[in-house]
């Protein structure tokens, strides 16, 4: 298993109804060195972005009081299967 240490060569993917607070939190990435940088206005938009067979992020930086439980329910049956001992790659939450 490969272990990262540089924040820069990360797949970012960050969920906010809030185009103020992902914007920002976009360009904090970027002006870090992140150049793989995805944003989801909604839960819907982010299934839908993860669902497109692109790469799957390997962080997600999600506002848990978005309307709607579409992401949420995804976010914990991702959770739900790492304790169930599924071992395909899940992206890190914040």
């Amino acid at each position: 298993m490969v272990i990262k240490t540089d924040i820069t060569s990360y797949h970012y993917l960050v969920v906010d109804d809030d185009a103020f607070m992902s914007t920002l939190i976009a360009d904090m990435l970027h002006k870090v060195g992140a150049d793989k940088v995805d944003i989801a206005e909604n839960g819907e938009v982010a299934l839908a972005h993860i669902g497109a067979g692109k790469q799957m992020p390997e962080i997600i930086i999600c506002d848990l009081s978005m309307p709607g439980e579409a992401f949420l329910t995804w976010c914990n049956g991702r959770k739900a299967g790492l304790q169930c001992g599924i071992t395909e790659k899940l992206p890190n939450f914040l």
